[in-house]
C-alpha cells in the first residue's frame, strides 16, 4: 500500500509539473527529506508543490529547485511545507523564482535564525522580537518605514525579495498558505 501511495504521488507530481517520473521523483524526495517529513507524507507534498505551482508563477520545477537551498533553514525554524512553498511562490509572482528564490530564503532565513545577524538587530531597534519568523513578517509589514532598516540589514540578493514579499500584502501570503493547507 505504502509504495503504491509513494508512486501514486509520483506520478502525480511528474502530471502536474510535466515532468519526467525520474525527476518527479527526485523533487518528492528532496521536498520530503529536506522539510524533515516522513515518505508517508508524499502525497501531500506532491498536492502541496502542484497547487503552489498552479496557484503562482512559478513551475513544480522551480518550487522544487527553491525548495532545496531553503528547505533545511525552514524547517529548523519550524516553518511548514505550507508555509515555505507559498512563500516561495509569491517571490515568484514578484519575478524572483526558482534558485534566486530559494537563495533568497535560504539567507533571510538564516539571518532570522541567527540573534546575532543585523536582520536580527534591526528587527529589534524596530521593535519585532519574536522567535516566530512567520509573525516577525506579519510584524515586519506592519511596521511600515520602522522596518526599512531591517530590510536593508538582509542584504543585496535578499532584502529585494523580501521587499517584494511584504509589498504583495501579508493577506496574500496567508491566503496561499491556506490554500495550500487544504491541497488534496
Amino acid at each position: 500500500e505504502f509504495r503504491r501511495v509513494l508512486f501514486r504521488s509520483v506520478l502525480n507530481l511528474a502530471q502536474a509539473g510535466d515532468i519526467e517520473l525520474g525527476r518527479a521523483s527526485e523533487f518528492l524526495t528532496k521536498a520530503v527529506m529536506g522539510m524533515g517529513l516522513a515518505f508517508s507524507d508524499s502525497a501531500r507534498v506532491a498536492d502541496v508543490l502542484a497547487l503552489g505551482a498552479n496557484s503562482t508563477n512559478t513551475s513544480v520545477t522551480g518550487l522544487a529547485e527553491a525548495l532545496s537551498y531553503a528547505a533545511p533553514v525552514a524547517r529548523s525554524l519550524g516553518l511548514s511545507l505550507e508555509s515555505t512553498v507559498a512563500i516561495i511562490g509569491k517571490f515568484a509572482d514578484a519575478g524572483i523564482d526558482a534558485s534566486r528564490a530559494g537563495t533568497a530564503l535560504n539567507s533571510i532565513l538564516s539571518q532570522f535564525s541567527d540573534p546575532a545577524s543585523k536582520f536580527r538587530q534591526e528587527l529589534g531597534a524596530a521593535g519585532i522580537i519574536t522567535g516566530n519568523f512567520e509573525t516577525a513578517l506579519h510584524q515586519l509589514a506592519a511596521a511600515g518605514p520602522a522596518g526599512q532598516k531591517a530590510i536593508l540589514a538582509v542584504g543585496q540578493e535578499a532584502g529585494p525579495a523580501l521587499r517584494a514579499l511584504l509589498g504583495q500584502g501579508m493577506g496574500a501570503l496567508d491566503a496561499l498558505t491556506a490554500k495550500l493547507k487544504s491541497a488534496e
